[in-house]
């Protein structure tokens, strides 16, 4: 799907695709380095400190045009707002993870509202909203109404 959006011009760049696994990771990255012109980097879990720092100041100095990133890796401490889409790769159970993947990428101020991409495995934004209140999604008691308006306000859901 991904690599669809961007051949039809779909994506904006700079990219952020967040993985939940190494071999997910590792085979988009594969698959995102084919297309030509298109500067990759990633950073997983097995990336050696020194590594992810570097390849996480490239991505935001603009030195990358897209950056596949595994969730337990970026999902805190990082500052992502010129990230002009945002392409959720894995499904997630983590609600704690996905509220903080987005305050990644969203900060007071920004000037611009980036396009969050949902591949078809949630289904619609109202199954988003049935599997968070059922749930099915850990940490839901700690998300609160505005974390779950600011998803559903900036989902673009994606046809499978």
């Amino acid at each position: 799907l991904l690599l669809d959006m961007m051949r039809g011009d779909d994506i904006e760049l700079p990219l952020l695709v967040w993985t939940w696994y190494i071999e997910t990771t590792n085979s988009i990255v594969d698959r995102l380095s084919k297309v030509k012109g298109l500067r990759v980097g990633a950073v997983t879990g097995a990336s050696k400190r020194d590594e992810k720092i570097a390849t996480i100041e490239a991505y935001r100095n603009g030195e990358l045009d897209a950056l596949v990133l595994q969730m337990g890796v970026g999902k805190f401490g990082h500052t992502f707002t010129g990230t002009r889409t945002i392409y959720y790769h894995d499904r997630s159970f983590d609600s704690d993870a996905w509220v903080q993947s987005l305050r990644r990428v969203r900060r007071i101020g920004l000037e611009h509202v980036p396009t969050l991409i949902v591949p078809r495995l949630i289904g619609s934004a109202d199954q988003l909203v049935d599997e968070n209140l059922s749930g099915k999604m850990r940490s839901v008691a700690d998300m609160t109404n505005s974390d779950l308006s600011s998803l559903l306000l900036t989902a673009v859901i994606a046809p499978s």
